[in-house]
């Protein structure tokens, strides 16, 4: 049947091109089982960008052999695409090359923008076509190569059932060109840029999509069914390789940083002080080396791990337990893949690595790849930073603390694996280990389970802790459905002094479902409803938590959402939660809430989120108890596009908070940011970032300070590209701090300890953070 296909498809290609891709779909449809293999060509000259003529392939492009039709993925699965792409793939002894031509009966309509490199969501409401390479064809790991209208790459690790994480770089190369028929795109990837065996006869596996902003329609090569879960399941296979080496090479990237700045240091609480550096200097180098093809081993001596990029604002007030924020460092997000249990259906919620707890390192070492079904990842590393947020009075004050983890884990059969996780953190006499195995396992094409169980061992200054980590899922994806089930299970000792846990001392069972009706209508494309619900029980068989929530969501033409939504929560304090309850407490709350977001054109793109509800007050007044309240929870973005290269992200974040009883405000918390950011090149970008943080809190309803900060971010980059880059930055940060910073104790230079932290003033009264800095890094590559 499938010789037949192939039959039909090449008679077909001699029809005019309205008639192929109807028929090539139907092609497409009648064998949708077949796993498509393609064979490559070997060619003799590079191909240049100006090798297009229009969308026509000329010179040296012709040497690059096409693919097949590409194939409607959402919103009509199976469906010709609304616009015609075609792809050529050829290869020399250097470089992977792919070639787009993207027709558009509506050129205006193409949305590409001149932006940063890689963004955290790269390309969000912007057309761009996208290559997955999977080298091992293990359809578990990928490497994820974007590219948009005008040039810009984003890059990342695809992991099958966790996405794909666009923190990854990779040097490639990418040419672009905007014609009135619609854009060509050309692409080179190095093969020293990948890891791969060589003369593996499987060959690799490969997807490639193309994605229409203002249709949000996805097209790939070969098809890709939403009704199949899963992407690299359902890549084709592309052979012909000869002579290709990843090369056993070797890259240095040595930078040095100079700065000044001005900084608040309350390491030691009773005497706060401004620690100041004129100018600071500091030099390191990162260094990677290739093995067997498919291993990397990096080392690095006195790291850059400075951040950057900013952390993106949240609420982090009247929080009972520790708020998440991404890893956003270069060096710790690479591979990092390799160091994480596979998960399905985002429902964990702890992770054994968390590498924000690594703050302050001097050196580390890194091996991670892949060796036949062996996935391997271990990191060695110090941490200067627990000796240095102490005073020099403290037993730990210029101790370092020392972390090692490991990973490894074995492919069996389709996308199904087991593994094994160790982590340790030893810290003056202390230590926290933590181990377990781990399986994912996929039962058919739509549905996935998964385990993983852990111990930890502790031992710090109060005593030792044995704890114990449960986990199992099992989770369903289909074209109009998605269920996932979870049972967790995490007794009160168990800690990871590594990774982020936010919550112990639980066993609950978590459930989310939807269920899409696709009209794909002319301006509905589907709707239906969303749920979710958590039961949750302590060790003593205590109702803790209990959530229901049910929404129903209208997705439209034109990339916009609607969903309003109810929902019903408790929640339980016991004695060990709060100082002074002597009994367990139930709070019960209602909301209602709804989200609204869309990109209707190329130059808005806005997302509003209102939840109102109660919620437990955890910060009352001192002598109060904890109480219920009523939180309007208000989040606003409004990204807008004036320029093909000035992109302004704003966010307003409102939590306010009033007295359940009396009515009165407990606190108003008001977050807003606008970054600006003005590309000059693909090269040169200027980025501005204004944030203003302003608590306002009652002294009657909760034992909150009023607040106040504004903050200056500029930075100035050229990025030539991954690894070689120039930095000059400003960030200063003025606050309503007294400049005495408190009330002193008569006849001493110690703070009153019977005050309140800092002394607040009702203006932005102190400049509390001033930084300036000049970096500057150069990748090398043998």
């Amino acid at each position: 049947m499938w010789q037949f296909s192939s039959f039909l498809s090449r008679f077909f290609q001699s029809i005019c091109s309205k008639r192929l891709l109807v028929l090539s779909a139907l092609v497409a449809l009648a064998a949708p089982c077949f796993a498509e293999t393609f064979a490559i060509p070997h060619i003799s000259h590079a191909p240049q960008i100006t090798d297009f003529s229009g969308l026509q392939p000329t010179g040296a492009m012709l040497e690059l052999k096409k693919v097949p039709i590409f194939i409607q993925n959402s919103p009509s699965d199976g469906k010709p695409p609304t616009q015609r792409t075609e792809a050529y793939l050829g290869y020399d002894s250097v470089n992977l090359y792919i070639a787009f031509a993207c027709s558009d009966n509506d050129p205006s309509g193409v949305r590409g923008h001149l932006s940063r490199r890689e963004p955290s969501t790269p390309f969000d409401s912007e057309d761009y076509v996208q290559i997955t390479l999977d080298t091992f064809h293990d359809e578990r790991h990928a490497f994820v190569f974007a590219i948009n209208p005008r040039g810009v790459q984003a890059d990342g690790l695809r992991t099958e059932g966790q996405g794909t994480d666009f923190s990854w770089d990779a040097v490639w190369n990418s040419w672009s060109h905007v014609t009135p028929e619609g854009y060509v795109i050309l692409v080179a990837i190095p093969f020293r840029s990948l890891r791969f065996h060589t003369a593996d006869p499987r060959g690799w596996g490969i997807t490639l999509g193309r994605y229409l902003a203002r249709n949000d329609e996805q097209d790939f090569w070969p098809r890709v069914l939403s009704s199949v879960s899963g992407l690299l399941s359902q890549e084709a296979t592309v052979t012909g390789f000869e002579n290709i080496s990843p090369s056993r090479n070797m890259q240095f990237n040595p930078y040095t940083e100079v700065r000044g700045f001005r900084a608040l240091d309350q390491t030691d609480p009773l005497r706060p002080k401004f620690d100041t550096c004129f100018i600071c200097g500091k030099i390191g180098t990162d260094a990677k080396f290739v093995i067997h093809n498919s291993l990397v081993l990096d080392a690095t001596v006195n790291p850059d791990f400075a951040q950057v990029e900013s952390d993106e604002p949240q609420n982090t007030i009247n929080q009972r337990f520790e708020v998440f924020f991404p890893e956003k460092r270069p060096f710790f997000l690479e591979n990092s893949n390799f160091f994480e249990a596979p998960l399905i259906a985002n429902t964990s919620q702890a992770q054994l690595v968390f590498t924000r707890r690594i703050a302050d390192p001097t050196a580390g070492i890194r091996l991670t790849g892949k060796q036949g079904p062996w996935n391997l990842g271990f990191l060695m590393t110090d941490d200067r930073s627990p000796g240095e947020s102490v005073v020099p009075s403290d037993p730990n004050f210029g101790k370092r603390a020392y972390f090692g983890i490991g990973r490894v884990s074995h492919d069996i059969g389709e996308q199904s694996s087991v593994g094994a996780m160790y982590t340790d953190r030893e810290f003056n006499g202390t230590f926290n280990r933590v181990g377990g195995v781990d399986g994912l396992w996929k039962l058919n094409k739509n549905w996935n389970a998964s385990y993983r169980g852990y111990v930890s061992s502790t031992l710090d200054t109060t005593g030792y802790f044995f704890g114990q980590h449960q986990e199992a899922v099992l989770a369903g994806n289909g074209k109009r459905f998605s269920l996932s089930l979870q049972y967790l299970d995490i007794t009160p000792n168990f800690r990871t002094e590594t990774g982020f846990v936010q919550r112990t001392d639980q066993r609950s069972l978590n459930e989310y479902g939807h269920f899409y009706y696709r009209t794909e209508g002319k301006h509905l494309i589907f709707h239906g409803p969303e749920e979710n619900g958590t039961q949750m029980w302590d060790h003593q068989n205590n109702i803790i938590q209990q959530v229901a929530s049910f929404d129903y969501v209208w997705d439209f033409r034109g990339n916009i959402i609607f969903a309003p939504i109810i929902a019903y929560e408790t929640d339980t304090l016991r004695p060990q939660d709060f100082p002074g309850l002597t009994s367990n407490r139930q709070y019960v709350q209602d909301a209602w809430g709804l989200v609204f977001r869309g990109s209707k054109g190329r130059m808005f793109t806005w997302s509003t989120r209102l939840i109102q509800d109660g919620t437990v007050v955890v910060v009352p007044a001192a002598g109060q108890l904890p109480y219920t309240g009523n939180e309007t929870a208000f989040t606003q973005t409004f990204t807008v596009r004036p320029t093909g290269s000035l992109q302004i992200d704003n966010t307003y974040i409102l939590d306010r908070v009033l007295n359940g009883n009396s009515g009165l405000s407990v606190f108003n918390n008001h977050i807003i940011r606008s970054k600006w950011n003005y590309q000059f090149t693909r090269e040169l970008s200027l980025r501005f970032i204004g944030q203003y943080n302003g608590l306002l809190a009652s002294p009657t309803n909760s034992s909150l300070q009023t607040q106040k900060a504004f903050n200056t971010d500029v930075l100035i980059t050229y990025l030539l590209h991954p690894g070689t880059a120039v930095y000059l930055g400003y960030n200063t940060n003025q606050e309503n701090v007294d400049p005495g910073l408190c009330t002193r104790v008569a006849g001493t230079t110690e703070c009153d300890p019977s005050g309140a932290g800092l002394l607040r003033t009702r203006g932005l009264s102190t400049n509390d953070g001033r930084l300036f800095f000049i970096k500057i890094s150069y990748l090398w590559r043998r």
